[in-house]
């Protein structure tokens, strides 16, 4: 189906670990995580990798739980990084947040 459009040709699908991309650095101008941080192994070398690999003037979009007990949110909270964690790490790589939260999840709108 995407191959009789043509889109195939412009889109290459890789499998990598989040904490160590196969990108050249400032590759992309927008990185998206949509509902999988809380699955990294290490969520503070996932989220350098995707400061890594933006590009100077790109976008950063990141999506996830809160951590919160809820019938839900299907994760633990001790497993899922809070908006102020998300924050605090990314703040420390030169980025602000304009965080918007619901009652289970964020969304973090992230700018250099």
């Amino acid at each position: 189906m995407l191959g009789d459009k043509g889109l195939l040709e412009n889109v290459t699908l890789k499998c990598a670990k989040a904490e160590a991309l196969p990108f050249a650095t400032h590759r992309f101008d927008l990185v998206l995580s949509v509902l999988s941080l809380h699955h990294l192994s290490d969520p503070v070398r996932g989220l350098r990798e995707m400061c890594r690999v933006l590009a100077p003037k790109g976008k950063m979009i990141i999506a996830d739980w809160k951590p919160v007990k809820s019938p839900v949110v299907p994760h633990a909270e001790k497993d899922i990084p809070s908006p102020q964690f998300l924050k605090q790490e990314l703040g420390l790589l030169g980025f602000s947040a304009k965080v918007h939260q619901s009652r289970y999840w964020y969304v973090a709108d992230l700018t250099r």
